[in-house]
């Protein structure tokens, strides 16, 4: 069977954060993401991509609002950043892989 460039695509992409995340010395613990390194561990998808995907998902609306609960995830609200607990949100990122609209 040939892979399409869509699935080879998010083949690649899964590969290269489970290998980030594989890796002992990446150093996610005490590490705090931006949008913008969302976009980047998430294959350079866009802002709006990132935001529509992720914290802005009515399917997983129950999920980031406990993550914003907990710290997980701090709010961006009157012009701050979202911010997000590298090593809790990128395991939340591989366990919805497949969910996500690639």
């Amino acid at each position: 069977m040939t892979e399409t460039v869509e699935q080879l695509t998010e083949r690649v992409i899964r590969e290269e954060v489970q290998r980030k995340l594989n890796q002992q010395d990446f150093g996610l613990t005490g590490r705090m993401w931006t949008i913008k390194d969302l976009q980047q561990w998430l294959g350079g998808k866009s802002k709006d991509w990132v935001k529509d995907n992720t914290i802005f998902n009515p399917q997983f609306s129950r999920e980031i609002q406990a993550m914003i609960d907990d710290q997980v995830i701090v709010e961006g609200r009157q012009g701050k950043a979202w911010l997000f607990k590298a090593n809790e949100f990128s395991h939340w990122l591989d366990k919805h892989w497949k969910e996500f609209n690639w």
